[in-house]
């Protein structure tokens, strides 16, 4: 999984033995591992929630042009989306939804 943030950051690429302390380089270092692990865990997830956005868009989109097709009387609605409700209105000759 290649990082979309850019090269990898090492301690090597700031510092070199003579300039730091051994244990220091140590940790620098592991923190730089550190970051690099959150930076791919980051990425991971952004590349998720896009797949996710782009899956609910899909269904998001289907639903508008069917609730767009009752709007505008181009069809009726089927027995499921339109269950009947016991002392519902009477229905009004026409087509689509008037003032909608």
């Amino acid at each position: 999984f290649a990082s979309t943030r850019g090269p990898r950051v090492d301690a090597n690429d700031f510092f070199t033995g003579d300039d730091v302390a051994p244990d220091h380089l140590r940790r620098v270092r592991a923190l730089c591992q550190l970051h690099q692990r959150q930076t791919e865990l980051r990425d991971e997830m952004e590349l998720k929630m896009a797949e996710l956005e782009a899956h609910y868009h899909r269904i998001s989109d289907e639903l508008l042009e069917r609730r767009s097709q009752i709007v505008t009387g181009e069809d009726e609605p089927t027995p499921e989306e339109a269950p009947r409700v016991p002392g519902a209105a009477r229905v009004l000759p026409g087509e689509g939804v008037p003032h909608f």
